[in-house]
């Protein structure tokens, strides 16, 4: 059992690093208006620890989904209470932003 329980930790460990890399590839010279990540809070922390400090900046929050089964519209529905909540904060502050600016 708990020859078991370390297979599956480096698996899940294996696979942080993997997302961790394939981010800092496919993110390298490109812009990024921010990310969410996906997965339990645990391995959400994981991954964040093994971001670049630039990418790690651009970290808006994390949300629950299952990562091994989870299908995109899975992900998606997981991901939008704080998609949402996220579009909400930027409104508030556009319009705070505005309000200064009109006195």
């Amino acid at each position: 059992h708990e020859r078991h329980q370390r297979s599956a930790e480096k698996d899940i460990e294996d696979h942080v690093r993997g997302v961790a890399a394939e981010l800092r590839r496919l993110l390298e010279d490109e812009r990024c208006a921010g990310l969410l990540l996906g997965g339990g809070a645990e391995v959400c922390g994981q991954l964040r620890d093994l971001l670049t400090p630039d990418l790690a900046r651009q970290v808006r929050g994390h949300f629950d989904a299952e990562v091994w089964t989870s299908s995109p519209a899975q992900v998606l529905h997981a991901a939008t209470p704080l998609l949402t909540q996220i579009e909400h904060d930027q409104d508030d502050a556009l319009l705070a932003s505005l309000s200064d600016a009109i006195g």
